[in-house]
C-alpha cells in the first residue's frame, strides 16, 4: 500500500 493518503504521511499504507 502506497502513502496515497498524503494527509497521513505520517502513517503510510493506510488505504490503497
Amino acid at each position: 500500500n502506497f502513502p496515497l493518503d498524503l494527509a497521513s504521511a505520517e502513517a503510510p499504507s493506510v488505504n490503497g
